[in-house]
């Protein structure tokens, strides 16, 4: 890092800590970008002065042509608020906000133009604004461990999203809008409070993971069997007493988790999950599982602790998959 770029960006860190009148934030920012500040506590008084005179506006334009500053992570620094002036860093591309107390998010965010990666998990969030979807170039958003009720119809504007986390908020249904997200990959819904997908999710062609576990589901839609792409699939922690027989239409799904449910049978479609590797099936009311599951020739891991088979059956099911490890202990009837 030359000399002068250096200069700039403790500048920088000590001009957000001025507009914010926040000290502490401003070595924080200085320090995320791994600046040593020590030697600059004596100017913060002197820059703060200066801040409240009219000249600061052409500090706000300094502040624009410094595109160094392209990541900020202010994780774990007791942050209330995100400071509107945050539209000042036009060049971020990350920005990591998680760990904090956060109650919302500034329409400001929208500004971000650049913004590939954002971060706010483990805050105290309940609603996000609609500007969110001006993130044309956002590819991750992490919102898991807040409080949100509801997403904005404006999430489906972000079509170059590949990861979306939402796991442990208060979310009952997601808009349809969701579908829009054409470039979705990876998507973790687990412990919120849904019974239901929005319908057509099966246009969400390029998702390869779904984590769904730990809600109020009682099947498995078929729009879910419908994407051709998935290859982990957690439906975990619902309330599934059958699976749809649609699921062999899920060709390369590698792994299964169904642990925890109320299910009685699997369905002989199984077989047709050709490239599973590992099934989970603990924690259910399993009494059998169809002869079809023999054409499972990748399967790898089968976990059927806690389950009603029988010591017959788990014999059987060593003999035709004896390449496979199946997990049992007999689950404790009284």
């Amino acid at each position: 890092m030359s000399e002068e770029k250096s200069e700039k960006e403790k500048i920088l860190a000590f001009l957000l800590s001025g507009m914010l009148e926040n000290i502490e934030l401003g070595i924080a920012i200085a320090e995320s970008l791994q600046i040593n500040v020590e030697e600059y506590h004596n100017d913060v008084k002197i820059l703060m002065d200066w801040l409240s005179m009219p000249q600061k506006k052409d500090f706000k334009t300094t502040l624009l042509e410094i595109p160094s500053i392209t990541k900020v992570d202010l994780s774990g620094k007791g942050l209330s608020v995100i400071p509107e002036q945050i539209r000042y860093l036009i060049n971020l591309e990350t920005l990591v906000l998680s760990w904090n107390k956060i109650t919302e998010m500034p329409s400001a965010i929208g500004e971000l133009k650049h913004l590939v990666e954002l971060n706010i998990s483990y805050n105290q969030l309940t609603t996000l604004p609609g500007e969110i979807g001006d993130l044309e170039n956002l590819q991750e958003l992490s919102l898991s461990n807040n409080q949100i009720e509801n997403l904005p119809l404006e999430i489906g504007k972000l079509h170059k999203l590949k990861i979306l986390t939402l796991h442990t908020n208060k979310l009952t249904t997601l808009p349809i809008e969701l579908n829009d997200l054409v470039a979705l990959q990876h998507l973790v819904i687990r412990n919120n409070q849904l019974k239901d997908l929005p319908s057509s999710f099966e246009k969400l062609t390029q998702l390869v993971s779904l984590d769904a576990g730990e809600n109020h589901f009682g099947d498995i839609p078929a729009s879910v069997c419908d994407l051709k792409s998935l290859a982990v699939l957690r439906w975990d922690r619902n309330q599934l007493t059958s699976i749809n027989s649609a699921i062999g239409n899920l060709s390369h799904l590698k792994a299964l988790y169904l642990e925890k449910n109320q299910l009685k049978h699997i369905p002989s479609e199984i077989k047709r999950c050709s490239h599973l590797h590992r099934l989970d099936l603990s924690g259910n009311v399993l009494q059998s599982l169809p002869d079809s599951i023999s054409h499972l020739t990748k399967l790898r891991i089968l976990d059927v602790n806690d389950t009603l088979l029988s010591d017959t059956a788990i014999s059987n099911l060593n003999e035709i998959l004896p390449l496979c490890n199946v997990a049992y202990i007999e689950a404790n009837v009284e």
